[in-house]
């Protein structure tokens, strides 16, 4: 086997595991009504998807390098991948707070009763379980490796200029 071939390889795998990682993150959502007792295991995911995200940009680096894709075809990649982040992450921050919202009008809401609008505003802050459905979701999942596709792409341009700049 070739050595572009691992590096594709490997780089698809790491995809897969991310990809594992977070459908799990995003399974471990409860309804408002039930409570975990555990806290929130899924925020432990973090702590693995760092360092994969390190791991994932070097091998993407490593097949791009083997693919001796060009300076003009890395800047594409660079501006599709960056304008895909801006873009879902501004998606997905809009998604996100509209969800909070009508969390909090429904559960303020519900059975005709006004509840605890501070419990209710913290089981639905960013890192809580009731909110992991948002937090690890498809959309977080393709800004994730559009993420890794725009740090590789942007350290081979740097390289690129870097060995070609006139000392």
């Amino acid at each position: 086997m070739d050595s572009k071939r691992n590096d594709g390889l490997i780089a698809v795998g790491l995809l897969l595991a991310e990809a594992g990682l977070f459908g799990f993150g995003h399974g471990m959502s409860v309804s408002p009504e039930v409570s975990s007792g555990n806290g929130n295991p899924a925020i432990l995911l973090i702590f693995v998807l760092i360092p994969l995200f390190v791991i994932h940009v070097r091998a993407v680096i490593r097949f791009l390098h083997r693919l001796q894709v060009r300076p003009f075809g890395l800047a594409i990649l660079l501006l599709l991948s960056g304008s895909s982040v801006l873009f879902a992450s501004i998606y997905q921050i809009h998604h996100y707070r509209t969800y909070r919202a009508d969390l909090i009008d429904y559960l303020m809401h519900r059975e005709g009763m006004t509840r605890d609008l501070e419990y209710i505003r913290s089981i639905t802050s960013a890192f809580d379980i009731h909110m992991n459905d948002q937090t690890f979701n498809s959309m977080t999942f393709f800004i994730f490796t559009c993420a890794t596709l725009l740090v590789s792409s942007s350290f081979l341009l740097l390289h690129h200029w870097w060995l070609n700049v006139p000392r």
